[in-house]
């Protein structure tokens, strides 16, 4: 950054003026033209301050005033989202910049990423010290844009759905998997039925997919779920897509919702999925884990009573056994079962059966484990 040296001629010093006076603080190089007698004048005015160091140039033709708290050594800069907001005529800052301006993630971004509908010469550019990221949408894809102010500034930026929307289109872009999850965790502060437009308007199976997995994997508080999945399921496309595009197309292939789980992510204290298949049912017939379960899907033995035993007589080809009270076979069997294929299980691990007493017991295969049924995953 240039230091500032040398006087401001009255023409200079009227044009900072009437520009900060307007409450620009970064403008283009056509919107000086009107405060000079040419655009050749107004081409070195600008040159000159910028010598002086009262304009910082970002790119070419966009400006940033350095204001009288920039001290002598003019050092300054302001908010990327701003900045980001000048660097395309149309366009949103979107992904994961978006999605923690909006508190759906605490990962912060290392780069500005913005949606735009024309193609840059660079697609990165690095402006004081941050680098921006352009990236080009078909038409249909950009919308769900809102107006924001920062530090006296206006920007666009995706919306809270169109957010969401966008991690399923680009989880690559979103923190991959696990942030996608982070959005999802969300949910209470999203408009489904904008979120059930938006997903209309992108025409995109895949999206479906990713979405429709993680949400009839997680207890989530969304309105009318059973009803939203669906209608989701009806949407899908054919073949499978990639839980997190980028990442080597490995793990199981959940076939309810067409969606191979290639990431591994982790909700809380129990991993969500595993990016390998499991290979050895122990894993998930342990106790522990069986519990780890059943308390992530909100089981807890104070709400439903259900007794732990292992090691005690049980029928053969079982190791163990859960007692499960208060809870619907049906309901209980999905729960649980969408937890075990996302933690990688083809097979559930378990047998489930209605003693007939407002009881439930759970039976830990330790062999030949049943089949996962379709409509349970």
């Amino acid at each position: 950054m240039s230091e500032r040296n040398g006087r401001l001629g009255p023409q200079e010093q009227r044009f900072l003026r009437e520009v900060a006076g307007s409450g620009m603080r970064i403008f283009r190089t056509e919107q000086a033209y009107p405060h000079f007698a040419s655009k050749a004048r107004a081409r070195k005015a600008l040159s000159r301050l910028e010598s002086k160091g009262w304009l910082m140039r970002l790119e070419r033709g966009l400006y940033l005033i350095v204001p009288l708290e920039a001290g002598p050594e003019g050092m300054w800069a302001e908010n990327p989202l701003a900045i980001a907001h000048h660097l395309t005529p149309v366009g949103a800052v979107g992904y994961l910049p978006a999605m923690y301006h909006w508190g759906m993630t605490k990962q912060a971004p290392a780069e500005m990423l913005v949606q735009t509908l024309r193609r840059r010469f660079r697609p990165r550019v690095t402006i004081l010290g941050v680098q921006y990221q352009f990236i080009l949408l078909v038409d249909r894809k950009l919308f769900g844009v809102t107006t924001q102010t920062i530090d006296g500034l206006t920007f666009r930026i995706t919306d809270r759905e169109k957010t969401l929307v966008d991690a399923c289109d680009r989880p690559d872009l979103c923190g991959g998997a696990q942030g996608l999850v982070d959005a999802l965790l969300s949910s209470e502060e999203l408009d489904w039925e904008k979120v059930d437009t938006y997903l209309d308007r992108m025409r995109s199976g895949a999206i479906y997919k990713r979405l429709g997995y993680l949400v009839d994997s997680l207890d989530l508080p969304i309105p009318d779920l059973q009803w939203r999945l669906d209608q989701w399921r009806r949407s899908l496309s054919e073949g499978v897509a990639l839980l997190e595009p980028g990442r080597k197309p490995d793990g199981p292939i959940h076939t309810a919702w067409r969606v191979r789980v290639n990431a591994q992510v982790e909700v809380g204290e129990l991993a969500q999925w595993k990016s390998e298949a499991v290979t050895d049912l122990r894993q998930l017939t342990s106790l522990p884990m069986v519990t780890a379960v059943l308390e992530a899907v909100g089981l807890e033995e104070k709400q439903y009573g259900f007794h732990l035993r292992y090691g005690t007589y049980a029928p053969e080809g079982v190791k163990s056994e859960i007692k499960v009270e208060g809870l619907g076979l049906a309901d209980f069997t999905k729960r649980i079962a969408s937890w075990f294929t996302a933690l990688g299980a083809t097979e559930l691990p378990i047998r489930v059966v209605d003693e007939g007493t407002g009881e439930l017991t759970v039976h830990l295969l330790e062999e030949a484990p049943a089949r996962l049924e379709e409509d349970h995953a």
